[in-house]
């Protein structure tokens, strides 16, 4: 469209123009709504962040390695981001909570797709995961998949004595 002069309107698609600024509140919405949405423990902010991520329309962190319809595939990146959690996290609450979601991962694996997404030996998981389900302090739901990859572990081995041992 042009007007009355030949220059291009606003509203003219060719004449390059965005159009209306975009609203300054719904510009800042969209990125920090993570932030805002993290409930009542704003240090799983991070975390929620990092599922939404991996998984958009997942609630938060927790739901995505818990839940028995994530994706194995799904599941292996949240290992590898939670396991980058655990070891780089600003905190030590941050850096015990990737670590948890890190081992939740590797338990939702095992017990819902019945696939090993981690090289740690069969002794170093079972002792984590026992650590897990024992700990009240992390939500049910974590407790929950670490007992349950329990018994998706093969059985200990019976420790053998030596000869007049």
């Amino acid at each position: 469209m042009h007007d009355d002069h030949g220059a291009s309107s606003p509203s003219d698609p060719s004449s390059g123009s965005p159009g209306p600024p975009p609203d300054p509140q719904e510009a800042l919405r969209a990125p920090l709504h993570w932030a805002l949405d993290s409930g009542a423990d704003p240090h799983l902010a991070a975390a929620n962040w990092l599922a939404r991520d991996l998984a958009p329309g997942t609630p938060d962190a927790i739901t995505l390695v818990s839940d028995p319809t994530t994706p194995l595939a799904t599941l292996a990146l949240a290992k590898e981001a939670f396991k980058t959690m655990r070891l780089v996290g600003d905190s030590a609450r941050d850096r015990r909570l990737g670590g948890n979601l890190y081992l939740a991962a590797i338990a939702s694996a095992l017990v819902h797709h019945g696939a090993r997404i981690s090289s740690q030996s069969d002794a170093t998981l079972r002792r984590a995961l026992q650590r897990l389900r024992e700990d009240d302090a992390q939500p049910p739901r974590l407790r929950l998949v670490a007992e349950s990859a329990l018994a998706c572990l093969p059985p200990r081995s019976p420790k053998t004595r030596p000869p007049g041992g």
